[in-house]
Parts: C-alpha cells; sequence; structure tokens
C-alpha cells in the first residue's frame, strides 16, 4: 500500500478537480514511493519528506484535516482496528469526504464486502478514490481488477458515479470509456504491470448491491439478444498471414486487436 509519483500526481490532479480531502481515510498506512525530487515535484507546499517515508504530509497537502488510517492490525499506526472482510458500520455524519484505496482491496479475500465498507464510509458528494492492479500482477495479492468491475459496482444504482478511470501507457494518461457506453468489452494486454487509477463520487445514499452487479455486455444480450459476429479480419491481413508462420500471424492480430481496443475505448487526456 502506498503512493508513488504517478498515484502523487493523479491525487493532485483529483485536488484541483475540486476532490474534497478535508476528511481522508486510508485504507491501510500509506508507505511514499517517491524520491526527494519527484516529492517536491509533485507537492511544492507540502512539508520536505520525512525519514520515515509515509505519505501522510502528501495528504495534509491535498487539504486533508483529519486523516484516519483502516487496517486489520496496528502494526503500521492504523488509528481504526477493522478486518475490511467484515462489514463496517459508519453513521452518516462520521463520514469521510475521501476514502483512498492505495492497493489494499486486491489483498481482502472478501472483496464485494470490502468494497462496498468503502463505499458506506464515503460521504454523500465525497469520492471513493482507487489505485488498484489491473493487468500484470498475477500473485501480487488475490485478485487483479478490471475497468468493467469497477464501472459496475460504482455505478448511480449502488449511488456512485465514476468521473475518471484512467491508466498511464506509453508515458501518457488514457481515459477508459464505461463498456457499458461503448457496447464492447474494453480487452487490454499490457506489456507492463499496470495499475487503474479510479476516482468516484458518491451521488447518493441507496442500498449498495441490493441488486449485484452483472456485466454490461451481458445484460445488453440478455435485453436483446443477437448472433454474435465473427472478428473481422482485413484482407491485408489475410495476405500477409498466407505467407507467416503461425507466432507473427498471433502478434500481428494482438497488436492489430490492441489498436482497435484502445481506439473504441480509451481517450488520451492531460492531468
Amino acid at each position: 500500500m502506498g503512493v508513488d509519483v504517478w498515484t502523487a500526481r493523479f491525487l493532485a490532479g483529483e485536488a484541483a478537480r475540486g476532490v474534497d480531502f478535508a476528511r481522508t481515510l486510508t485504507l491501510g498506512r500509506q508507505s511514499l514511493y517517491m524520491t526527494q525530487a519527484e516529492y517536491a515535484s509533485v507537492c511544492p507546499t507540502a512539508p520536505p519528506k520525512p525519514i520515515v517515508s509515509y505519505a501522510d504530509n502528501l495528504f495534509i497537502s491535498l487539504g486533508a484535516r483529519k486523516l484516519d488510517t483502516i487496517d486489520v492490525s496496528d502494526y503500521e499506526g492504523a488509528n481504526i482496528i477493522h478486518d475490511l472482510n467484515l462489514p463496517l458500520v459508519v453513521e452518516p455524519e462520521r463520514r469521510w469526504t475521501c476514502v483512498f484505496d492505495g492497493g489494499a482491496l486486491e489483498h481482502i479475500f472478501h472483496f464485494p464486502t470490502a468494497i462496498k465498507n468503502c463505499m458506506e464510509a464515503t460521504a454523500v458528494g465525497g469520492h471513493f478514490i482507487t489505485v488498484c492492479p489491473w493487468s500484470g500482477f498475477a500473485g501480487h495479492g488475490f485478485y487483479q481488477f478490471s475497468p468493467e468491475l469497477l464501472y459496475r459496482v460504482l455505478s448511480p444504482e449502488n449511488g456512485f458515479e465514476v468521473e475518471r478511470m484512467l491508466f498511464r501507457r506509453k508515458g501518457h494518461w488514457r481515459e477508459i470509456i464505461d463498456p457499458r457506453v461503448t457496447r464492447r468489452r474494453f480487452e487490454y494486454q499490457s506489456k507492463q504491470a499496470t495499475l487503474l487509477f479510479a476516482s468516484a463520487r458518491r451521488i447518493r445514499q441507496t442500498n449498495v448491491f441490493a441488486h449485484p452487479p452483472q456485466q454490461s455486455d451481458y445484460v445488453s444480450m440478455w435485453a436483446a439478444p443477437l448472433q454474435p459476429a465473427g472478428p473481422k479480419v482485413s484482407r491485408t491481413v489475410h495476405r500477409i498471414a498466407e505467407f507467416l508462420p503461425t507466432g507473427p500471424i498471433r502478434k500481428l492480430r494482438a497488436w492489430r486487436e490492441e489498436r482497435r481496443s484502445l481506439k473504441r475505448g480509451t481517450v488520451k487526456i492531460r492531468l
């Protein structure tokens, strides 16, 4: 659990957008994985980077007046001891304006309970922010997450609205469009470990998971069953494929599918 330079820049961008960090809850004490130069570039108004590298001062620089940490034990100084595998009850007046997961949820076995705890702990008008493993993190925790999962969980049906879902590719930030909008799965296999950066606002109080989330493409098929169309491959690809062994054919098709997926499912942005 921790904050690197890209997570810090994402958080700074969220603060600039108006996200309220006044009362912040972090899942686990957040370590700071930045050099002094990176820290100074992202947090010029924050106190100097401490020798014991926790991210407390970073959140204070973002506007946190009250900073709480929840964890299963107090080994890193958490002030709220609770196993997020179990339901957490928080009175509405004690909820936080920002709940931040910097890499905890993938380590919690009962994920639906854990993320529901995060959502219930977020005040109406506040934000739940997560930076979580997406692709290339097999073995890191129990789970890797997908954009589809986060869009369906953090949905208006559950009282939330995703305002940003980003990832970094080749030095650029890309925003992922909700697969329910594109009506296509966004399938992307990165060549290196890739994180998802998501920020969702709680728009109303409702019974979270009153109806379990369903994958959007299946919901569409159930509503209007259609015969699935086979993948379209251009004549050029067919002609090239006639002269290539199997390995290069697979690479060519994978490259083409990646380009199509990025084009229809993401938008390049600047933070």
